[in-house]
């Protein structure tokens, strides 16, 4: 009822705001995402009125804009992110997404805090300790956390478009609509606050170079120390600043290299303590990643996951590069936003000559490369790059609408095929409801061989003691540098959990499921327990869960694991 209350109203508001000649267009459109808004929001999250007063808003504000004049480029981008908004806004009021084993780890980090963890700065723990300290650490509260940092990275990318005397809407619009920002928004990860520090720092960067003031510097530098511990990818601004000084206006400022010294200092410095007491873990870890194994395809790899982050700037980026670099005397801004976006891009493409590189890791190119594809657009406007644009930003659109939409989709679709971004994170809620049972019937520790089961495990069950997460042959994490020193009480009981592949049938003796040597630590054990995740007929995943008897006191089936 709701639903039809928000299309009703919505086709009102059009008929009554909207011109003459396009009436009805706009009272169809505007009725329409009322409608969808409603729906989503009664779908995903039991609210259906909220849902109603979202879309009716949205109907009401599109048929107004309609009626004072046709919809420009800022208009158009100004609803774009509008829409992103509500719809992000519905799905944290309707519950959001659940946590990532990532994010369940950052979180469970901040209850430990530290000025480095194994695998990143600790930024982001900090960052989660002070939030949840005044709002809590429910979903909710996260989510919010998430869209809240992704509002200032918009803010930042606005700032820089005014500085650079761009129409800041559509600029801004273009960075925020990436793949690769539209589909982190609202998540709780290292980049995200490590994407804020980074377009400040290049809005302070830009203005100093028009206008210098005395605080711009230190400001400059504060970011870079902040962007620092949020993530090692902030030193990325050396090889940017020296690619940006082939400008040669970029060589006659002098203050450059100082607030850059400062701020790095400042933000390594805490992270080198750290290493130096941690057997140099963080810094070990780093000369693993590079160090992987050559593949003649991970270039080509590399190549195609960042066009598909960075649609459809990645495509039009060469030829604003190149117009960059032709106007660098007369404009170094925009030399300065090309080495920002090329810097890390070149050091990723040298390293994916080596090891494999995630598509996420040049994340810092983008926004400086949407920014300046921005201004070689409104400098040389073009038919075809104008078609580019505009059908890879809907691309963009639709996908990150449907990332939002993905809870209300499900619920009224559970047997379309899922994709892997929903497989990874269904089913937690429904593990951590089954071994609750398991720890209620007797008390028993919890233990699992997998970070991503420790985390999300540590978040859904709060109230109880980390889990301890054994290493039988994976890579370290940070479990392993806070248990090192650690095992289970001797004689105790364990609630062992581990994920099967999800076409599993369990046949034959399920104890060959479990890592070598692990039931001879024990005395015995109890009936396994086999939980199926399932939307529909179809099984999403599987967990094994058995409870394991009479700790002999030493884990011996721990091997240790790839450390580095």
């Amino acid at each position: 009822m709701a639903i039809l209350w928000a299309l009703l109203c919505g086709v009102l508001a059009g008929a009554a705001f909207g011109r003459a000649t396009q009436r009805w267009r706009i009272a169809a459109g505007s009725g329409l995402l009322g409608a969808a808004l409603a729906a989503l929001v009664a779908l995903a999250g039991d609210d259906p009125w909220l849902g109603a007063a979202l879309g009716v808003g949205a109907a009401g504000l599109i048929a107004r804009w309609a009626r004072a004049a046709a919809l420009d480029a800022a208009r158009l981008a100004i609803l774009a992110l509008g829409a992103l908004a509500a719809l992000r806004l519905a799905l944290v009021a309707g519950g959001g997404l659940p946590l990532a084993p990532d994010e369940a780890q950052y979180w469970d980090w901040s209850r430990s805090l530290d000025w480095a963890y194994y695998s990143k700065p600790g930024g982001i723990a900090w960052l989660i300790a002070g939030w949840t300290a005044l709002f809590g650490d429910g979903l909710f509260a996260l989510r919010a956390l998430g869209l809240l940092l992704a509002a200032l990275a918009l803010a930042g990318a606005w700032a820089l478009a005014r500085t650079l005397a761009l129409p800041p809407a559509p600029s801004a619009a273009l960075a925020a609509l990436l793949p690769i920002h539209a589909l982190s928004a609202g998540l709780i990860t290292t980049d995200v606050p490590l994407l804020v520090c980074w377009a400040w720092a290049l809005a302070l960067a830009v203005r100093w170079l028009q206008d210098p003031r005395p605080w711009q510097l230190p400001a400059f530098a504060a970011l870079v120390a902040l962007g620092i511990s949020a993530k090692y990818a902030m030193l990325y601004a050396w090889p940017a600043l020296a690619l940006a000084l082939l400008a040669p206006p970029l060589r006659a400022r002098r203050g450059w290299w100082a607030a850059l010294a400062l701020g790095s200092l400042l933000g390594v410095l805490p992270l080198v303590l750290w290493n130096a007491a941690q057997d140099w873990a963080g810094l070990r870890h780093l000369a693993g990643q590079a160090s992987g194994s050559p593949g003649w395809w991970q270039p080509f790899e590399f190549v195609g996951g960042q066009l598909a982050v960075g649609l459809p700037v990645s495509v039009l980026l060469p030829w604003a590069v190149a117009w960059a670099w032709r106007t660098r005397a007369e404009q170094p801004a925009r030399w300065l936003l090309a080495s920002a976006a090329l810097a890390p891009l070149a050091a990723l493409a040298l390293l994916s000559l080596q090891a494999k590189v995630q598509p996420n890791w040049a994340a810092l190119t983008w926004a400086p490369a949407a920014l300046l594809v921005a201004a070689w657009f409104r400098a040389q406007p073009r038919v075809w790059a104008r078609a580019v644009l505009v059908g890879g930003l809907a691309l963009a659109f639709c996908a990150a609408a449907a990332i939002s939409a993905l809870p209300a989709l499900r619920a009224r679709w559970p047997e379309l095929p899922p994709s892997v971004p929903e497989r990874k994170l269904a089913g937690w809620d429904e593990l951590a409801a089954e071994v609750e049972r398991e720890l209620a019937s007797a008390p028993a520790e919890l233990l699992t061989g997998s970070y991503e089961i420790a985390a999300e495990l540590a978040w859904h069950l709060r109230h109880r003691s980390r889990p301890y997460c054994a290493n039988f042959g994976r890579r370290w994490h940070q479990y392993d540098l806070w248990q090192r020193d650690q095992t289970l009480p001797p004689g105790s009981e364990a609630v062992f959990v581990l994920e099967l592949a999800r076409t599993d049938e369990l046949d034959g003796d399920w104890r060959t499921r479990l890592p070598a040597g692990l039931l001879a630590d024990f005395a015995g054990h109890g009936h396994p327990r086999l939980l199926r995740v399932q939307r529909g007929e179809r099984v999403w995943r599987q967990f094994l869960i058995v409870r394991l008897v009479g700790f002999d006191g030493a884990l011996d089936s721990a091997r240790g694991g790839q450390r580095w």
